[in-house]
């Protein structure tokens, strides 16, 4: 995007403005104000001098969310050649800009497109002053067919137990019909009992091969029934000794290349304690309970392309504080309506 003299820019800006406010008592002032805003997103780059269809009666409204985690939520409308209305923008780390524009231009270019322009109407966390460009495109194809695309990152709890007395296994599984991406963990905690040098497995079924594999963990003590407290202490972590595969017979081989963070497509999910102490936390009650949370990014259908959104602000010297772009998550996020 151009960058503008400062001085140069800001007597623009202060030449945009006068005019918004004039625009109310005078109708030919009003049409100044739309070349004006036109000409001023065409040299920012926002805009492309080709484009068939440019209009300042037109409205748009919704939601979107980036995935970093910045949202977006607006609901302006043209009354009269005046922009009505407002947006809230929130940052993934919490900060929140609020504008109402001083000027809005719509495209139809393919997709629906809306530039709004608002010079010193923004704020920052509630202080005034501000000034921001905003870009929107509104990308619904319903026609397309759905595609599949990573998610948003989820949290999925696995929690297994060993009783010894009875004996007995409690296993947990997650499944993901869509398919999902997972990291090997590097260890799991033992939140009842101990697991002594016993162990826990992790296993995965692969999305694209259909195949297991098998993460093997063990704690961290010399033996199963610890007594020292620093062995008592090894004990309460599994960690991950190796993982392997399973062959078409069925039978196992270790893979080298699966460590600790290698990234997994998965389908499903399961973690079974094999074996731990049989003292803790008392002999009499003795089990073993693993529990885990794994942060997953599970696959979800798509709709054609998702919208699109690109905010810049100002502050009120001019010096940009702050720019956010991307594909939003989801599909039909926001509308843009061109009105007659």
């Amino acid at each position: 995007m151009k960058i503008f003299d400062r001085q140069l820019r800001h007597q623009q800006l202060q030449h945009l403005n006068k005019t918004f406010l004039n625009s109310q008592k005078n109708h030919h002032l009003l049409s100044l104000l739309s070349i004006a805003i036109v000409s001023f997103i065409l040299a920012s780059g926002l805009a492309s001098a080709g484009d068939p269809v440019v209009t300042n009666r037109c409205q748009v409204n919704g939601m979107g969310e980036l995935p970093n985690g910045d949202t977006l939520t607006i609901d302006i409308r043209d009354e009269n050649d005046v922009a009505i209305g407002s947006w809230a923008y929130r940052t993934s780390t919490g900060d929140e800009f609020t504008g109402t524009p001083t000027g809005m231009t719509c495209r139809l270019n393919g997709s629906r497109v809306v530039d709004l322009l608002g010079i010193s109407t923004g704020t920052k966390n509630g202080i005034g002053g501000y000034t921001f460009r905003l870009h929107l495109e509104d990308r619904d194809e319903p026609n397309s067919d759905p595609i599949l695309i990573p998610g948003p990152v989820e949290t999925k709890i696995l929690a297994a137990t060993r009783t010894y007395s009875p004996s007995r296994w409690t296993n947990s599984s997650v499944s993901f019909p869509l398919g999902a991406e997972v990291a090997i963990p590097a260890e799991l905690p033992v939140t009842v009992g101990n697991a002594g040098n016993q162990w826990t497995w992790l296993l995965f079924t692969r999305a694209t091969t259909k195949d297991l594999v098998r993460c093997m963990y063990r704690g961290g003590a010399s033996s199963a029934n610890p007594s020292e407290a620093s062995e008592i202490q090894l004990g309460r972590t599994v960690s991950l000794a190796r993982c392997e595969l399973s062959d078409a017979n069925g039978d196992w081989y270790r893979d080298p290349s699966l460590i600790a963070g290698t990234r997994l497509a998965v389908t499903t999910i399961d973690l079974i304690v094999h074996n731990g102490s049989n003292n803790f936390p008392s002999p009499d009650n003795a089990q073993t309970t693993i529990r885990i949370d794994l942060a997953v990014t599970p696959n979800i259908f798509q709709q054609g392309r998702t919208d699109y959104m690109r905010i810049a602000v100002f502050d009120p010297t001019g010096s940009r504080i702050y720019s956010g772009e991307g594909d939003v998550i989801e599909s039909n996020s926001f509308v843009v309506t061109l009105m007659h």
